[in-house]
């Protein structure tokens, strides 16, 4: 099957993710079945692609496509009648003519055709209250009897499934993961935005199923897939490739930001290239009825009213740049211990991350609305709209003046600078906490290994060397031969490989017991430090300057699949 025609701006980098939803679906008509779990952050648009893919599938008999969004707060009775009638108006639609949306409608429709798989869903929906463990095991029982009446094989899409956890005795997952072994004949595409609690439960309540999933992990652009997209997709060349950048890093490579944001600055009506860029935010993220501005106002939401005069400033002053439990005390004249509980609210409510000492805010769009627009409209001194609207252009201005004329920075100067900030803090990286101690930092050159970083302790020395150039295994055992050589006691070996790493050279450096920093894990640990992040190499010859705070994680089309055989 070959997908319908997509809109090249929003459904950029995800064709490649639609193929394999679609391709999966195929093989199920051939006999081979294989379910999916998708996750990742939200707003990489795992949504628009399943929607999407529903309705590419809707014309393929005998597949029959079932969308099923999970809403927050949905309970187990109102999921089990949603997931009823929408496999009943599906399969109505089939037959042609007028599909009726109530169940007991579609029901009296699809009794004479389907009858034993009518008959398990009103079971389901008639035990969902009293019983729902036993009504949702009748109601995943339905997709497999209806293949048996019908001959129509189910493709059921469970959006955002992460959130069946909180029926607590229903058991859903349990339920679904017996299904699912038995029904050889449907597909399941799982769909988180959770990322943690969706591997938890695909771990530890789905281990047995794990080898009938690939799991794809989806992400936000790279900065290169970004600033494309800007430029070349969405029309803002014209802008000049420093301002794309900025407003990459904005964004963080988010489908929906960057969508928002390029939309604004396209219906700017200004000519100058800054000035419809302040146009364009202050249409999204200043006034009341702005996309973005409402999508901050929702995240604020989640902090009690009652709370809200004690936990902003908290916020607020994280937005600012501290970081630190006690530089946050100490910029709001709070006692350290109030602090870390405000900050552990915070958190709860996931407006926060913390990483030791360190509570920062991963939504780099909601910090800059934080600082801005936020901090204005609840400034004590009230401005006259024509004044606050000015401030905030200052803001934009602001941001754009810092990011854009910043001089040329060296890799090296950057690590050095960035080991001195050390204060004996307890970090987490490679999934596993260290400590990053007190250095005196000096550089060091090599026969054959660019300068290196080099922090002395009372103890073992650390040694951090920064690659610009993709990493071969020849480079790899020249480097461990020359520390060999250099007959010093190193206590950490850290190599930085902007470009990238051949396997084998990072498995030889490995078991060397070298720590290898990606890229994104430099610049998450640059970031706790208040530091500007480093551009990936495959944008350097973009930018006019070298060093801009950006975000480079992996992204969706580079959608990563891990399999694991069952247990």
């Amino acid at each position: 099957m070959k997908p319908a025609p997509l809109t090249e701006e929003r459904f950029f980098g995800r064709t490649d993710l639609l193929d394999r939803i679609l391709r999966r679906a195929l093989d199920l008509k051939a006999g081979y079945r294989q379910n999916l779990a998708l996750i990742g952050p939200p707003l990489v648009g795992k949504t628009m692609v399943l929607q999407h893919a529903a309705e590419q599938l809707k014309d393929q008999g005998p597949l029959l496509p079932i969308y099923l969004e999970l809403r927050e707060g949905m309970t187990a009775a109102e999921f089990m009648n949603q997931f009823a009638s929408t496999l009943l108006y599906r399969y109505g639609l089939t037959r042609g003519g007028v599909t009726p949306q109530s169940f007991d409608a579609l029901c009296r429709l699809a009794r004479p055709f389907i009858p034993r798989t009518t008959e398990l869903l009103i079971k389901g929906i008639q035990k969902a209250r009293k019983s729902p463990a036993a009504a949702l095991s009748l109601l995943f029982e339905a997709p497999g009897e209806l293949r048996k009446e019908s001959g129509q094989m189910c493709v059921i899409m469970l959006d955002e499934f992460h959130r069946m956890a909180s029926w607590g005795r229903a058991q859903p997952l349990v339920s679904l993961g017996k299904q699912i072994v038995v029904q050889k004949e449907t597909m399941y595409v799982l769909a988180s935005s959770s990322v943690s609690e969706a591997r938890k439960l695909l771990k530890e309540q789905l281990a047995l199923l794990f080898g009938h999933f690939e799991l794809i992990l989806i992400r936000p652009f790279s900065m290169a897939a970004s600033v494309e997209f800007l430029s070349q997709h969405a029309g803002l060349k014209s802008l000049g490739s420093s301002a794309l950048i900025v407003l990459a890093d904005l964004t963080e490579g988010h489908p929906f930001y960057l969508d928002c944001v390029a939309r604004a600055i396209r219906s700017a009506e200004n000519a100058d290239p800054k000035a419809r860029i302040r146009q364009g935010l202050e249409d999204l993220l200043w006034h009341p009825a702005g996309i973005l501005n409402m999508r901050c106002e929702t995240l604020v939401s989640r902090i009690p009213q009652r709370r809200r005069t004690q936990l902003m400033p908290v916020l607020a002053a994280v937005a600012q740049g501290h970081h630190r439990t006690k530089a946050i005390a100490e910029s709001l004249g709070l006692s350290t211990q109030e602090t870390a509980r405000n900050v552990t609210q915070l958190a709860s409510h996931g407006l926060l991350e913390r990483d030791g000492v360190f509570s920062y805010i991963s939504d780099r769009i909601f910090r800059f609305w934080l600082r801005s627009s936020c901090r204005i409209h609840l400034s004590p001194v009230q401005l006259d709209p024509k004044q606050a609207t000015a401030a905030f252009s200052e803001e934009v201005s602001l941001l754009l003046d810092q990011s854009m004329s910043r001089s040329p920075q060296e890799i090296l100067d950057a690590i050095t600078e960035f080991m001195r900030c050390f204060k004996n803090d307890l970090v987490t990286t490679h999934g596993r906490r260290i400590r990053l101690p007190r250095l005196d930092v000096h550089t060091l050159l090599l026969p054959g290994v660019p300068r290196a970083a080099v922090g002395r302790t009372r103890g073992p020395r650390w040694f951090c060397v920064p690659y610009t150039d993709w990493v071969s295994e020849a480079d790899a055992i020249v480097l461990v031969q020359n520390l060999r050589q250099a007959s010093k006691l190193w206590g950490r070996r850290i190599i930085i490989p902007l470009a990238g790493l051949e396997l084998n050279a990072k498995l030889l450096l490995q078991e060397q017991r070298f720590w290898v920093w990606e890229p994104a894990e430099l610049n998450t640990l640059l970031d706790l430090y208040g530091l500007p992040r480093l551009l990936p190499t495959e944008v350097q010859d973009l930018a006019v300057v070298a060093s801009v705070e950006i975000k480079p994680e992996p992204i969706l089309s580079e959608s990563h699949s891990e399999k694991a055989s069952a247990s």
